[in-house]
Protein backbone atom coordinates (compact mmCIF):
# COMPACT_ATOMS: atom_id res chain seq x y z
CA UNK A 1 0.00 0.00 0.00
CA UNK A 2 1.57 3.56 -1.30
CA UNK A 3 2.14 5.67 1.69
CA UNK A 4 -0.34 8.52 2.38
CA UNK A 5 1.38 11.59 2.79
CA UNK A 6 0.98 14.34 5.42
CA UNK A 7 -2.34 16.20 5.47
CA UNK A 8 -2.25 20.17 4.85
CA UNK A 9 -3.42 21.10 7.99
CA UNK A 10 -0.31 18.93 9.10
CA UNK A 11 2.15 20.46 6.86
CA UNK A 12 1.23 24.07 7.43
CA UNK A 13 1.58 23.29 11.29
CA UNK A 14 4.58 21.53 11.00
CA UNK A 15 6.21 24.42 8.29
CA UNK A 16 9.41 26.11 9.92
CA UNK A 17 10.05 24.13 13.03
CA UNK A 18 12.38 22.46 11.65
CA UNK A 19 16.03 21.71 11.12
CA UNK A 20 18.39 20.34 8.55
CA UNK A 21 22.07 20.55 9.07
CA UNK A 22 24.42 19.71 6.33
CA UNK A 23 28.14 20.18 5.80
CA UNK A 24 30.12 20.33 2.30
CA UNK A 25 32.33 17.36 1.74
CA UNK A 26 35.29 19.36 -0.05
CA UNK A 27 35.07 22.98 1.28
CA UNK A 28 33.71 22.14 4.66
CA UNK A 29 30.99 25.03 4.61
CA UNK A 30 28.14 24.62 7.05
CA UNK A 31 24.61 24.36 5.86
CA UNK A 32 21.20 23.95 7.21
CA UNK A 33 17.74 23.31 5.72
CA UNK A 34 14.33 24.87 7.19
CA UNK A 35 11.48 22.10 6.52
CA UNK A 36 9.26 24.44 4.62
CA UNK A 37 5.78 23.32 3.18
CA UNK A 38 5.96 25.13 -0.02
CA UNK A 39 1.97 25.93 0.58
CA UNK A 40 0.05 29.04 -0.79
CA UNK A 41 -1.72 28.78 2.09
CA UNK A 42 1.02 29.41 4.89
CA UNK A 43 1.72 32.48 5.73
CA UNK A 44 5.55 32.57 5.30
CA UNK A 45 6.04 30.33 2.25
CA UNK A 46 2.69 31.54 0.20
CA UNK A 47 3.03 35.71 0.63
CA UNK A 48 4.85 37.47 -2.28
CA UNK A 49 8.68 37.21 -2.00
CA UNK A 50 8.31 34.26 0.12
CA UNK A 51 9.85 30.84 -0.62
CA UNK A 52 7.29 30.11 -3.35
CA UNK A 53 7.70 33.36 -4.98
CA UNK A 54 12.09 32.94 -4.84
CA UNK A 55 11.81 29.31 -5.89
CA UNK A 56 9.80 30.44 -8.81
CA UNK A 57 12.01 33.22 -9.98
CA UNK A 58 15.10 30.52 -9.59
CA UNK A 59 13.63 28.19 -11.53
CA UNK A 60 12.66 29.97 -14.83
CA UNK A 61 16.15 32.08 -14.46
CA UNK A 62 17.58 28.79 -14.99
CA UNK A 63 15.63 27.35 -17.45
CA UNK A 64 16.37 30.68 -19.68
CA UNK A 65 19.99 30.29 -18.57
CA UNK A 66 20.15 26.87 -19.93
CA UNK A 67 18.56 27.75 -23.33
CA UNK A 68 19.85 31.45 -23.89
CA UNK A 69 23.16 31.86 -21.83
CA UNK A 70 23.65 35.12 -20.77
CA UNK A 71 20.77 37.04 -19.35
CA UNK A 72 22.37 40.04 -20.82
CA UNK A 73 20.78 41.08 -23.87
CA UNK A 74 18.00 39.57 -23.24
CA UNK A 75 14.11 41.01 -23.69
CA UNK A 76 10.72 39.90 -23.02
CA UNK A 77 8.00 40.22 -25.61
CA UNK A 78 4.84 40.21 -23.07
CA UNK A 79 1.23 39.51 -23.95
CA UNK A 80 -1.94 39.53 -21.24
CA UNK A 81 -5.15 37.67 -22.68
CA UNK A 82 -8.30 38.43 -21.03
CA UNK A 83 -11.78 37.21 -20.92
CA UNK A 84 -15.07 39.91 -20.40
CA UNK A 85 -16.52 39.51 -16.71
CA UNK A 86 -19.78 37.49 -17.88
CA UNK A 87 -17.65 34.86 -18.99
CA UNK A 88 -15.35 34.64 -16.00
CA UNK A 89 -17.34 32.29 -13.94
CA UNK A 90 -16.97 30.12 -16.82
CA UNK A 91 -13.19 29.82 -15.60
CA UNK A 92 -14.56 28.07 -12.22
CA UNK A 93 -13.08 25.07 -13.18
CA UNK A 94 -9.77 23.58 -13.88
CA UNK A 95 -10.57 21.46 -17.39
CA UNK A 96 -11.83 25.37 -18.28
CA UNK A 97 -8.65 27.17 -17.04
CA UNK A 98 -6.67 24.57 -18.61
CA UNK A 99 -8.17 25.27 -21.80
CA UNK A 100 -7.78 29.42 -21.59
CA UNK A 101 -3.78 28.50 -21.12
CA UNK A 102 -3.69 26.19 -23.95
CA UNK A 103 -5.53 28.56 -26.42
CA UNK A 104 -3.46 31.61 -25.18
CA UNK A 105 -0.34 29.90 -26.26
CA UNK A 106 -1.47 28.66 -29.09
CA UNK A 107 -1.88 31.79 -30.37
CA UNK A 108 1.61 33.74 -29.54
CA UNK A 109 3.62 30.10 -30.54
CA UNK A 110 2.67 30.33 -33.60
CA UNK A 111 4.12 33.82 -34.41
CA UNK A 112 7.09 32.92 -32.49
CA UNK A 113 8.46 29.66 -33.25
CA UNK A 114 11.92 29.12 -32.07
CA UNK A 115 11.66 30.86 -28.62
CA UNK A 116 11.12 30.06 -25.23
CA UNK A 117 7.19 30.99 -24.11
CA UNK A 118 6.38 30.89 -20.59
CA UNK A 119 3.01 31.54 -19.43
CA UNK A 120 1.35 32.07 -15.99
CA UNK A 121 -2.07 32.55 -15.09
CA UNK A 122 -2.97 35.33 -12.64
CA UNK A 123 -6.83 34.96 -11.12
CA UNK A 124 -6.96 38.17 -9.29
CA UNK A 125 -5.49 41.94 -10.43
CA UNK A 126 -3.47 43.94 -8.03
CA UNK A 127 -6.07 45.58 -6.10
CA UNK A 128 -8.91 43.93 -5.26
CA UNK A 129 -10.72 40.20 -4.64
CA UNK A 130 -12.35 39.85 -8.11
CA UNK A 131 -12.19 36.66 -9.76
CA UNK A 132 -10.62 37.89 -13.35
CA UNK A 133 -8.30 35.40 -14.88
CA UNK A 134 -5.61 36.85 -17.33
CA UNK A 135 -3.37 34.39 -18.99
CA UNK A 136 0.55 36.45 -19.19
CA UNK A 137 2.83 34.83 -22.04
CA UNK A 138 6.33 35.83 -22.03
CA UNK A 139 8.46 35.11 -25.36
CA UNK A 140 12.11 35.59 -24.53
CA UNK A 141 13.97 37.24 -27.22
CA UNK A 142 18.06 38.01 -27.33
CA UNK A 143 18.26 41.53 -28.69
CA UNK A 144 22.00 42.11 -28.51
CA UNK A 145 25.09 40.52 -27.43
CA UNK A 146 28.71 41.71 -26.62
CA UNK A 147 29.88 43.39 -30.13
CA UNK A 148 27.09 42.17 -31.80
CA UNK A 149 22.90 43.66 -32.64
CA UNK A 150 20.55 40.91 -33.48
CA UNK A 151 18.18 44.07 -34.98
CA UNK A 152 15.13 42.75 -33.18
CA UNK A 153 11.91 45.17 -33.44
CA UNK A 154 10.38 44.71 -30.16
CA UNK A 155 7.14 46.97 -30.93
CA UNK A 156 4.91 45.43 -33.00
CA UNK A 157 2.81 46.68 -36.08
CA UNK A 158 -0.84 47.22 -35.26
CA UNK A 159 -1.88 44.37 -37.61
CA UNK A 160 0.36 41.72 -36.57
CA UNK A 161 -1.85 43.29 -33.09
CA UNK A 162 -5.22 42.51 -34.63
CA UNK A 163 -3.80 39.20 -36.20
CA UNK A 164 -3.28 38.20 -32.69
CA UNK A 165 -6.37 38.92 -31.80
CA UNK A 166 -8.42 37.49 -34.30
CA UNK A 167 -6.64 34.50 -33.50
CA UNK A 168 -7.65 34.73 -30.01
CA UNK A 169 -10.95 35.45 -30.94
CA UNK A 170 -11.41 32.05 -33.31
CA UNK A 171 -9.46 29.91 -30.46
CA UNK A 172 -12.31 31.22 -28.24
CA UNK A 173 -14.94 30.66 -30.42
CA UNK A 174 -13.88 27.24 -30.91
CA UNK A 175 -13.64 26.40 -27.24
CA UNK A 176 -17.65 27.30 -26.90
CA UNK A 177 -17.46 30.87 -25.90
CA UNK A 178 -20.06 33.14 -27.56
CA UNK A 179 -18.37 37.22 -27.80
CA UNK A 180 -17.78 39.23 -30.33
CA UNK A 181 -14.52 40.63 -29.15
CA UNK A 182 -11.51 39.99 -27.19
CA UNK A 183 -9.08 41.80 -25.68
CA UNK A 184 -5.11 41.38 -25.96
CA UNK A 185 -2.23 43.98 -24.43
CA UNK A 186 0.92 43.78 -25.93
CA UNK A 187 4.54 45.38 -23.67
CA UNK A 188 7.63 44.70 -24.50
CA UNK A 189 11.03 45.25 -22.06
CA UNK A 190 14.32 46.36 -23.42
CA UNK A 191 17.04 46.66 -20.73
CA UNK A 192 18.10 44.21 -18.38
CA UNK A 193 16.02 45.46 -14.79
CA UNK A 194 13.04 45.40 -16.94
CA UNK A 195 13.83 42.07 -17.62
CA UNK A 196 14.18 41.01 -14.64
CA UNK A 197 11.59 43.06 -12.83
CA UNK A 198 9.30 40.83 -15.21
CA UNK A 199 10.46 37.85 -13.83
CA UNK A 200 9.44 38.75 -10.20
CA UNK A 201 5.79 39.97 -11.19
CA UNK A 202 5.34 37.12 -13.61
CA UNK A 203 6.00 34.46 -10.91
CA UNK A 204 4.02 36.46 -7.96
CA UNK A 205 1.83 33.94 -6.75
CA UNK A 206 -1.47 34.84 -7.92
CA UNK A 207 -3.66 33.85 -5.79
CA UNK A 208 -1.06 34.15 -2.54
CA UNK A 209 -1.39 33.42 1.24
CA UNK A 210 -3.08 36.97 1.75
CA UNK A 211 -5.49 36.60 -1.23
CA UNK A 212 -6.19 33.34 0.23
CA UNK A 213 -7.12 34.50 3.91
CA UNK A 214 -9.37 37.56 2.75
CA UNK A 215 -11.78 35.14 0.53
CA UNK A 216 -11.71 32.72 3.16
CA UNK A 217 -14.48 35.21 4.78
CA UNK A 218 -15.66 37.37 2.25
CA UNK A 219 -16.38 34.36 -0.85
CA UNK A 220 -15.60 31.54 0.61
CA UNK A 221 -17.45 29.15 -2.38
CA UNK A 222 -14.67 30.99 -4.60
CA UNK A 223 -11.74 30.11 -1.38
CA UNK A 224 -13.43 26.44 -1.64
CA UNK A 225 -13.08 25.75 -5.08
CA UNK A 226 -8.96 27.29 -5.03
CA UNK A 227 -8.48 24.87 -2.44
CA UNK A 228 -10.20 21.87 -3.99
CA UNK A 229 -9.03 18.65 -4.99
CA UNK A 230 -10.02 19.45 -8.46
CA UNK A 231 -7.38 22.64 -8.05
CA UNK A 232 -4.53 20.24 -6.58
CA UNK A 233 -1.41 19.96 -9.16
CA UNK A 234 -2.67 23.00 -10.90
CA UNK A 235 0.37 24.34 -12.63
CA UNK A 236 0.22 28.42 -12.71
CA UNK A 237 3.73 28.62 -14.63
CA UNK A 238 4.21 26.90 -17.68
CA UNK A 239 6.58 26.83 -20.66
CA UNK A 240 6.43 25.60 -24.24
CA UNK A 241 8.60 22.94 -25.57
CA UNK A 242 9.79 24.58 -28.45
CA UNK A 243 13.46 23.98 -29.58
CA UNK A 244 14.90 27.24 -29.08
CA UNK A 245 16.85 28.69 -32.30
CA UNK A 246 20.75 28.23 -31.50
CA UNK A 247 21.30 31.35 -32.61
CA UNK A 248 20.02 33.08 -29.58
CA UNK A 249 22.37 31.57 -26.98
CA UNK A 250 25.12 33.26 -25.97
CA UNK A 251 27.68 31.60 -23.72
CA UNK A 252 27.93 33.12 -20.36
CA UNK A 253 30.05 31.92 -16.92
CA UNK A 254 28.54 28.74 -15.76
CA UNK A 255 26.67 29.03 -12.14
CA UNK A 256 28.82 26.63 -9.84
CA UNK A 257 26.66 23.93 -8.32
CA UNK A 258 27.14 23.13 -4.60
CA UNK A 259 29.47 20.25 -3.72
CA UNK A 260 28.34 16.82 -2.29
CA UNK A 261 26.62 17.30 1.21
CA UNK A 262 27.16 15.36 4.08
CA UNK A 263 24.28 14.93 6.74
CA UNK A 264 25.15 16.48 10.15
CA UNK A 265 22.43 16.62 12.95
CA UNK A 266 18.36 17.80 12.75
CA UNK A 267 16.72 19.71 15.14
CA UNK A 268 13.24 20.99 16.48
CA UNK A 269 13.45 24.81 16.63
CA UNK A 270 12.61 27.48 14.56
CA UNK A 271 14.68 29.39 12.12
CA UNK A 272 14.19 33.08 14.32
CA UNK A 273 15.86 30.79 17.05
CA UNK A 274 18.50 29.41 15.11
CA UNK A 275 19.32 32.99 13.57
CA UNK A 276 19.36 34.35 17.20
CA UNK A 277 21.81 31.38 18.73
CA UNK A 278 24.45 31.80 15.53
CA UNK A 279 23.88 35.97 15.22
CA UNK A 280 27.57 36.44 14.98
CA UNK A 281 27.37 33.96 11.48
CA UNK A 282 27.38 35.37 8.35
CA UNK A 283 24.32 33.58 6.64
CA UNK A 284 23.58 33.88 2.91
CA UNK A 285 20.28 32.58 1.40
CA UNK A 286 21.66 29.67 -1.11
CA UNK A 287 17.82 28.78 -2.00
CA UNK A 288 14.72 29.45 -0.09
CA UNK A 289 15.31 28.13 3.04
CA UNK A 290 18.76 26.67 2.49
CA UNK A 291 21.32 28.85 4.19
CA UNK A 292 24.81 28.85 4.02
CA UNK A 293 26.27 30.09 7.47
CA UNK A 294 30.25 30.33 8.51
CA UNK A 295 32.10 32.26 11.71
CA UNK A 296 34.05 34.88 10.54
CA UNK A 297 32.66 35.48 7.25
CA UNK A 298 32.89 33.93 3.67
CA UNK A 299 35.28 34.81 1.10
CA UNK A 300 34.60 36.49 -1.72
CA UNK A 301 34.98 33.46 -3.72
CA UNK A 302 32.69 31.96 -1.49
CA UNK A 303 30.28 34.90 -1.61
CA UNK A 304 29.96 34.40 -5.42
CA UNK A 305 29.70 30.34 -5.40
CA UNK A 306 27.25 30.64 -3.04
CA UNK A 307 25.09 33.22 -4.44
CA UNK A 308 25.01 32.10 -8.12
CA UNK A 309 23.39 35.11 -9.25
CA UNK A 310 19.83 33.90 -8.68
CA UNK A 311 18.26 35.29 -5.81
Amino acid sequence: MAKKGKSRESRLSLCGKAIVFLEGVITGIKYLRVMLCFDLLCPVCGVKNGPVHKRRKILIIKKVKRLYGSLDGLAFRKFVFTLPENFRSDLLSKDELNKFIRIAVGVVKKFYPGRLLSSSIHLFGDIDLVYKPHVNVYVVERINAPGKSYGIKMKIDPGVLCEVKARYLKGLRGAGYSLDAADVNYTFTLKKPQFMHSIKYFTRPCPDYTILKALESENKPLYDFLLSDEMRGFKYIRHSRQVVDPSQFVPCDDICKLEKLRYVDRDHYTLRAFFEAYRCHERIEVYPGFYAYQSGGFSDDERAYLNGGLL
